[in-house]
């Protein structure tokens, strides 16, 4: 049976949102509405999340009171696709009840397990971390170097061959109308993405002043700065930063104010603001741990590049990821057909000059812009990916080897020393309270957690783990 004639599920068990997870979901809706294949997205509307509409995403919205009918329509499809869970902030009783319905109670379709986060903090905050991916049939990570992919391959035997990597896909032909080759642009550089530390959004703020000394009409934005803590003291406190967030009362210029800081955005809107500017830029960078990035460029990056503006990237990204293609680094591979500005953070007013000097060449950004392209076109086209990822999921077999139960997975996970303590405390908390099986949990330190309200409470911390 082609893997066309499969029916497909997909599950934002956190949430709809305007994050690549979301938006990963929304390329392969498109692809399969385009190319016949049947595929429903659940999302769960129970926590409506700051960038929800960001994307135009067609799903099904559920509820915990919905659980029962989702599990029922969930046994007849022939694929489930989980592309994020339940969170500790989620609650205790969402969380246990997509466990219990969904994770335990969809048992007929072939099920596929991805992971689209990159820090172990923040795969942490599944708190079924364990039993979820030991409930999978194939596990969809980043790649083999990446902690999630080596710790699913230590924790459940089962999958030592059934943990993959995943291939990011872009729909170039959904996200053409975008598309603008035309080398005559408004100067401006935009910084898309929320607020985190990996993505680095102040190095644009730091880079305004270098940027307006060589050209003080040059317009610098940023976009989708959220109003957390971090991205308060980060960005909106940044002298060089405008915050923009307040409609009412308009710009609020810090002292040095260069840079206008925006909240969330609307994606199709933002997209078509990307095609009529210069360049875009992302500093994604994982410095201390380069084994975690996949060998993969952002979908921000990939958005740049097909708006037909130039990409501004990290250095340290741009030598530690290769073209799978080609098998050749994005560095390696700019510097031969460059595409990219490769921006280093200790040496930002070359960054600026490198802009500076682009600006004033035509010839050089349409040769950028399409080579580019071609990047895009080799790596991460939806109609080379999508066919082969889904005929994967479509001959991958039910893994009959998997832990049988709990308790099965705990005697093998915590230390014998410690096991049938542990036990006891589980058959204990197990009925009424959420028990946090996550790796730092059970893999790495043998402690015993439950959820209490939307934080962890650790009960008991049991001595250092030994190696095995």
């Amino acid at each position: 049976m082609s893997y066309k004639d499969k029916k497909y599920a997909l599950i934002l068990g956190r949430s709809v949102e305007g994050c690549g997870c979301s938006f990963c979901a929304h390329q392969l809706q498109t692809w399969c509405d385009k190319n016949g294949v049947d595929l429903q997205i659940y999302g769960y509307a129970g926590k409506k999340m700051s960038r929800t509409n960001s994307h135009n995403i067609r799903y099904t919205p559920y509820k915990i009171e919905d659980l029962d009918k989702m599990q029922e329509d969930l046994n007849q499809k022939d694929v489930v696709i989980f592309f994020s869970y339940p969170y500790i902030k989620s609650g205790p009783e969402y969380v246990k009840a997509f466990y219990e319905k969904i994770i335990n109670g969809v048992n007929n379709p072939i099920r596929v397990g991805f992971i689209h986060e990159v820090h172990k903090t923040y795969i942490d905050k599944i708190p079924y971390m364990i039993p979820v991916f030991n409930s999978m049939d194939l596990i969809m990570g980043y790649g083999p170097t990446t902690f999630f992919n080596k710790a699913c391959s230590e924790m459940f035997p089962s999958k030592k061959d059934r943990v993959k990597r995943m291939s990011l896909w872009f729909d170039l032909e959904d996200q053409a109308k975008f598309r603008n080759t035309n080398t005559n642009k408004k100067k401006q550089i935009m910084y898309l993405g929320r607020w985190t530390s990996t993505k680095e959004p102040h190095r644009l703020l730091f880079l305004s002043p270098y940027i307006k000394e060589l050209d003080p009409d040059f317009k610098i934005v940023l976009k989708g700065i959220e109003r957390s803590l971090g991205a308060k003291t980060d960005v909106y406190d940044n002298p060089y930063a405008i915050d923009m967030t307040d409609k009412k009362r308009g710009p609020k210029p810090n002292e040095k104010g260069m840079a206008e800081v925006y909240k969330e955005y609307i994606h199709d809107e933002t997209m078509e603001e990307l095609s009529q500017i210069m360049f875009g830029c992302t500093f994604f960078h994982l410095d201390k741990h380069p084994e975690e990035y996949g060998d993969r460029m952002e979908y921000t990056a990939c958005e740049i590049i097909n708006c037909g503006a130039i990409p501004v990237l990290d250095i340290h990204w741009a030598k530690h990821n290769k073209i799978n293609a080609i098998g050749r680094t994005y560095y390696d591979y700019n510097l031969e057909h460059p595409f990219m500005i490769v921006s280093d953070r200790e040496k930002l007013r070359e960054t600026a000059e490198e802009m500076m000097e682009i600006a004033k060449d035509e010839n050089h950004q349409k040769e950028m812009i399409e080579n580019g392209y071609k990047i895009l076109q080799m790596e991460y086209d939806t109609n080379v990916i999508c066919p082969q990822m889904l005929e994967m999921f479509a001959n991958t077999t039910k893994d009959n080897n998997k832990f049988k139960s709990e308790e099965d997975m705990i005697k093998y996970l915590i230390d014998d020393d410690f096991v049938d303590e542990y036990l006891d405390l589980f058959h204990k908390y197990n009925d009424d309270e959420v028990v946090v099986w996550g790796y730092r949990e059970l893999f790495a330190n043998n402690i015993f957690s439950i959820i209490d309200g939307k934080k962890e409470k650790e009960i008991q911390v049991f001595k250092k783990r030994r190696k095995k």
